[in-house]
């Protein structure tokens, strides 16, 4: 039976994973301004918001009665999986928050390969960016650091990560994809599937590369590229740029955005949305989370 999907929140110490969390579940994982403070990974359920199938007037015997009235099936919908409010889905996703990733952190630097390993299940990435400027590589407090160089390093980290553990072994696996005659796909997933790979994840990283060469014969630059790839199909990676309410957030933004596609970039706020949250739990005002 699949289990339901886990998404990883991952970034340097001092990014505001842990309030990032807070934000999208309600939940109290522990935060604070100075490096590792999430030690344990905290989980939790967030809600992704999608238009519920109740609200589609196409469907047999649900058009309004009226343009201000909401469609039949929405009156009576109680999904088995999640909850609908007016139409709106909200599909429960496990969440994970990882502690603070430093430079270095394949090496052992800062809590290093435990927070590496504690990403092995996850099936996608949020890459959480201070774009405020005010926390530098480790996640000390500074000011005017340059936030587009941590979405590259930190990439880097997890590509390091899984190409160490994969040369460690390249002599004897290659050796034996020989000997036994195996495709690049069985092989490359005996070696993947610690992290939750699949062979369809591989077959897909393999088809996007268009090799020629056996596997026998790649190179490092190939072995190299191959890694790249799977880290981008096993880990596909949202990039949340955080406190876009601090006053030096605009002009980092506007380079990171120069930088990477749209599709790719979410602006946020996550103090703030906690902030709303609790005011709308008081009754002081009325908000719909996210």
């Amino acid at each position: 039976m699949p289990r339901d999907p886990l998404i990883a929140l991952v970034g340097k110490p001092s990014s505001g994973k842990s309030s990032t969390l807070n934000s999208l579940t309600d939940t109290t994982a522990k935060v604070g301004n100075f490096p590792f403070t999430t030690i344990d990974p905290n989980r939790a359920v967030g809600y992704l918001h999608i238009p519920c199938a109740c609200s589609r007037s196409t469907l047999p015997h649900n058009t309004p009665p009226s343009h201000t009235d909401p469609p039949p099936l929405q009156r009576r919908c109680k999904p088995n999986h999640g909850v609908c409010e007016s139409g709106t889905r909200s599909v429960p996703i496990e969440l994970l928050d990882v502690a603070g990733l430093v430079p270095g952190a394949h090496e052992g630097k800062g809590l290093g390969n435990k927070f590496l390993d504690d990403l092995r299940h996850a099936d996608a990435l949020i890459h959480v960016v201070d774009v405020s400027g005010t926390t530098d590589a480790e996640g000390k407090a500074t000011r005017g650091y340059d936030p587009s160089v941590d979405i590259a390093w930190l990439k880097s980290e997890i590509v390091s990560w899984v190409l160490g553990n994969l040369m460690q072994k390249w002599g004897g696996l290659k050796r034996r994809h020989t000997a036994i005659k195996a495709t690049a796909v069985e092989t490359l997933q005996g070696q993947f599937s610690g992290y939750g790979s699949t062979a369809a994840v591989v077959a897909r990283t393999l088809d996007k590369l268009a090799l020629k060469q056996p596997l026998q014969d790649w190179d490092n630059d190939t072995i190299a590229r191959v890694v790249h790839g799977f880290v981008d199909e096993k880990f596909p990676t949202v990039i949340a740029l955080n406190k876009i309410d601090h006053p030096d957030a605009d002009k980092n933004v506007a380079k990171i955005a120069k930088q990477h596609s749209p599709e790719r970039l979410v602006l946020c706020s996550a103090i703030s949305e906690i902030f709303l949250r609790r005011l709308a739990k008081q009754n002081y005002i009325r908000y719909t989370p996210g």
